[in-house]
């Protein structure tokens, strides 16, 4: 029963922090702090795009209900990206 008062907590808690800015305002702290431009939040152009793009066609409708992460760490890792 605690563990569902906690989630109910942690649901509440981030609303007026978004409502008022702050959480933003905390996001690009985040990024500066970490040596990047901040200014992409309000510019997301800013960012690199990918050179190549390809569409992917799904064979039915629906919603992703679950990923292997570590095949997708492994794609991006022999596609050059990563930490």
């Amino acid at each position: 029963m605690k563990e569902r008062t906690a989630w109910k907590k942690a649901a509440v808690l981030p609303k007026p922090l978004i409502g008022t800015g702050q959480a933003l305002e905390k996001f690009r702290q985040g990024i500066r702090l970490q040596g990047g431009d901040e200014r992409i939040v309000d510019e997301p152009e800013r960012l690199p795009a990918a050179r190549l793009h390809l569409r992917v066609a799904s064979a039915a409708s629906g919603f992703v209900t679950g990923t292997n992460c570590e095949q997708f760490g492994i794609a991006l890792a022999m596609l050059g990206g990563g930490r």
